[in-house]
């Protein structure tokens, strides 16, 4: 198993965050060698050339996890990140049809979600 501390001597690639107003650095952004790159696609192939270490989300390298290209990390802590999701509507009321499909494609997701540790009422 490895600790967060083994990955502190490795280059971590990580994907900039896009948005414009406000900048955020979450996650874990400690090694002493750090690349920073502009997509997920960019971090995945550098992946698969052994450039470095990242968090991505599995359903994107699902294939790569399968051929063995890419091989998960054993983290004894800090392996999984969460992204929590919220929907919220100014009025659920005068919601249109596709806010409200959009909803219930989340509810019937969040549903089946064999990975989901904690689901708060969706209404």
């Amino acid at each position: 198993m490895l600790d967060l501390r083994d990955l502190e001597q490795h280059r971590q690639l990580v994907v900039r965050d896009s948005a414009q107003r406000q900048s955020l650095d979450a996650g874990w952004l400690k090694a002493e060698q750090r690349w920073t790159v502009s997509h997920l696609s960019t971090s995945i192939d550098m992946l698969e050339r052994n450039l470095g270490f990242a968090w991505v989300p599995e359903t994107l390298i699902e294939t790569s996890l399968a051929s063995g290209r890419l091989k998960p990390l054993p983290l004894s802590a800090g392996g999984i990140r969460e992204a929590p999701m919220q929907l919220i509507h100014r009025d659920r009321d005068r919601a249109g049809p596709a806010t409200r499909a959009m909803a219930q494609h989340l509810r019937d997701e969040v549903a089946v979600c064999p990975d989901a540790r904690r689901v708060d009422k969706i209404e």
